[in-house]
């Protein structure tokens, strides 16, 4: 993992064709990150199946449904693929269009967590609790 200061954490805005490319690449979020995630988060946040989408496996089938983790707005929905190597992919939807959200949304990458953090302080649904 690369070290870098808080401040040199940025992520990136990526379009659909990107976003779909990646999803050969998705891992299982482990219920401890899920946990994690959710006790920084002031918001309702949800661990869940996908059932388009499937991950790959360490033989390179695909084995299973992609384990993902929603995080409701209060206008915006956050859906969060986790990749290996501690990236994650973010789908940012209009709770209006959630139900047809591919397309219709925003999508962005981060390469470690600290980025994804820095993402939802930005989008100002951190908690008020300290690390």
């Amino acid at each position: 993992m690369k070290i870098k200061s808080f401040n040199d954490y940025s992520y990136k805005e990526i379009d659909y064709s990107e976003y779909h490319k990646e999803f050969c690449k998705l891992v299982k979020f482990s219920e401890k990150e899920f946990k994690d995630l959710k006790s920084k988060l002031s918001c309702v946040i949800e661990y869940k199946a996908n059932n388009v989408h499937f991950y790959k496996d360490k033989n390179d089938e695909f084995t299973n449904q992609a384990f993902q983790i929603e995080v409701s707005g209060v206008d915006k929905t956050y859906i969060i693929s986790k990749k290996y190597d501690e990236w994650y992919l973010i789908e940012e939807v209009s709770n209006w269009n959630l139900k047809y959200s591919n397309r219709k949304g925003k999508y962005y990458i981060c390469d470690q967590y600290d980025e994804l953090i820095m993402f939802f302080v930005d989008k100002n649904l951190m908690s008020n609790e300290e690390d």
